[in-house]
C-alpha cells in the first residue's frame, strides 16, 4: 500500500485521516517539511548544542517517556521545567502543550510539537522557535539518544549574548543521565 504523505495544512486532521506523518514536520511558522532521518535534518549546526548518551534499553521505553509531557519535569536536567500546565497525555505531531517554568522567576511557555516519528525522534518549540529535539537510534544493546537545542530562529542573538551554550550542554547531559535512571529503574 503506498504511503500518503501530508504536505502542510492541518497536520492533526491529516493524521486522523490516515496520512503518514512519519517524516513531515513543520519548521517555524511555515509548513516546509523537515525529516526525522538523521542525514536529512535541517538544523544549523553552528547554532545547535547537543549531547549524546548510550542507554541500555530499546527506543520505545525512552520515546514513551519523552512523548509524555507530564514526565518532562522528572527528567529535565536544567531545573527549569516545573510541571505540565496543559497538554495531551501523549504528544503527537502538531500537539500543543504548556509547561510551568522557572529560571529566576516563574513563567509558562506553550510548545508546539514540530517533529514526531515514533521511537525515532520528537521535537518542539515555543514562541521563540528555538527547537528542542531528541533523536533515538537503535544500536546493539540499546539506544543512542541525542538531545539537541537549535537556536537558529529569530532570537538567536539572545542565546549568543548570554553565552549559555556550555550550560545548555551540561543541562542536556544531566537530562540524558536522568532519562537513563528513569528507564532503567
Amino acid at each position: 500500500m503506498p504511503r500518503r504523505i501530508a504536505q502542510g495544512g492541518n497536520l492533526k486532521q491529516a493524521a486522523i485521516r490516515g496520512y503518514d506523518l512519519g517524516f513531515v514536520v513543520t519548521h517555524g511558522r511555515s509548513n516546509r517539511p523537515i525529516s526525522c532521518h538523521p542525514t536529512l535534518r535541517q538544523m544549523n549546526a553552528k547554532r545547535t548544542v547537543s549531547a549524546t548518551r548510550f542507554i541500555a534499553v530499546p527506543p520505545p521505553a525512552i520515546f514513551d517517556l519523552l512523548a509524555d509531557p507530564r514526565q518532562h519535569s522528572r527528567f529535565d536536567g536544567s531545573g527549569s521545567v516545573v510541571k505540565v500546565r496543559k497538554g495531551p497525555d501523549r504528544l503527537f505531531l502538531g500537539a500543543k502543550f504548556s509547561m510551568d517554568m522557572k529560571i529566576g522567576f516563574g513563567y509558562f511557555v506553550t510548545n508546539l510539537v514540530v517533529a514526531f516519528e515514533e521511537n525515532t525522534c520528537i521535537a518542539w518549540h515555543h514562541f521563540s522557535q528555538f527547537i528542542w529535539r531528541y533523536d533515538l537510534e537503535e544500536v546493539p544493546g540499546g539506544t543512542r539518544v541525542t538531545e539537541s537545542f537549535n537556536y537558529d530562529k529569530p532570537w538567536a542573538f539572545t542565546v549568543q549574548l548570554s553565552h549559555k551554550n556550555e550550560s545548555n550542554r551540561r543541562a542536556m547531559e544531566a537530562t540524558l543521565e536522568r532519562i537513563e535512571k528513569i528507564v532503567t529503574e
